[in-house]
Order: C-alpha cells, then sequence, then structure tokens
C-alpha cells in the first residue's frame, strides 16, 4: 500500500487507510482529521462526561424527528413481525427449505399488503403466513407455496387446499343467500 492511501489520524497517531477516516467539506483533503473509531470514542467520552447536554441534544433530536422516528419505529415492528413469521413458518420443516424476512417482505409488497383470500388489508395484527397447499399434503415450504392472509381465514382455512376452502365458502354463502330470498 503507498502512502497516497494512508493518513495519520491526529488523536491516535496511527497511519491507517483512508477508508477509515470520514468525509469532511473543509480540509484540504475532504477528509476529517481523525478516524472514525477515534472519532466514535471521543463522541462516548464526550456524552458520559456531559450527560444533561446529551440528554437535551436527545430531546431535541426526538422534537424535530417525531415523524421520522415514528416511522423507523414501525419499520422496525414490520420487521420483526416478518421475522416472527418466518420463525413460525419455518420450525415446522426441514432445514432445505427455510424462507427469510425479506422473501416474506417481498411477497408481502406483491400482495400489496392485503389478504390472498380476501383482499382485507394486513397489519402486525392480523397478518398470518399460509401454504397454499397444506404441509400436511406434502406442500413445501418455499415462497411460491406461501400466501399472506388474515389470521382469521387461516384460522377457518385450516388444513385444507385453497380450492377445498372456497368450496366450503361458496357452500356457506349459496346456503345462506338462498335461504334469504
Amino acid at each position: 500500500m503507498n502512502n497516497t492511501n494512508l493518513k495519520c489520524c491526529r488523536r491516535c497517531g496511527i497511519n491507517k487507510p483512508i477508508s477509515e477516516f470520514g468525509n469532511h467539506k473543509e480540509t484540504k483533503d475532504r477528509l476529517k482529521p481523525y478516524c472514525k473509531k477515534c472519532g466514535t470514542l471521543y463522541v462516548v467520552e464526550y456524552n458520559l462526561r456531559n450527560p444533561e447536554k446529551h440528554k437535551e441534544q436527545g430531546e431535541r433530536y426526538r422534537i424535530k424527528n417525531k415523524t421520522l422516528i415514528r416511522n423507523r419505529v414501525k419499520a422496525k415492528r414490520q420487521r420483526e413481525k416478518f421475522t416472527y413469521l418466518c420463525y413460525s413458518s419455518n420450525k415446522r420443516v426441514a432445514y432445505k427449505e427455510l424462507i427469510t424476512p425479506q422473501e416474506l417482505w417481498r411477497l408481502a409488497k406483491k400482495q400489496k399488503l392485503r389478504c390472498a383470500i380476501s383482499g382485507i388489508k394486513l397489519t402486525n395484527e392480523n397478518i398470518s403466513v399460509d401454504h397454499i397447499i397444506p404441509i400436511a399434503d406434502g406442500g413445501r415450504n418455499i415462497i411460491s407455496n406461501l400466501q399472506l392472509v388474515d389470521k382469521f381465514i387461516n384460522d377457518m382455512k385450516n388444513s385444507h387446499s385453497q380450492e377445498e376452502f372456497l368450496e366450503i365458502v361458496k357452500k356457506i354463502y349459496n346456503y345462506n343467500f338462498s335461504r334469504q330470498h
């Protein structure tokens, strides 16, 4: 490594690759004078020495960025929910057919966060993973055999195939519709 790719940190005095330094608009080389590790240590030490200031800065940030924080929390809950859904789907199957939260999220976006059977809007409270061909009937735990549905509908569907379940729903509807007219 030649010297043009190295820079000496002002705090620790060690020559490090320039990738270890953050960007800074106002310096000649457009890099901070200290490495990222020293910068992080400095901030931590400063916050420990000045807890009241740190608390005030945090409060100002939270007030200024309420919507941003709310959206981050919402996104985190959504990620956690998809991680849980993967866990519950994966726990009954062979290790070679594990699905990931990313695959489930892509499926959710493809379904526009709507139940695949009823069209009901899916939320963290009512979302459930359903195997189109049930595992009990030889279905596999692969993304092409999964759909996201409302929990209540998934409970009703139980271990029926999609066709069997829709046939049962048709019979219920026809029976009730014919009795009313």
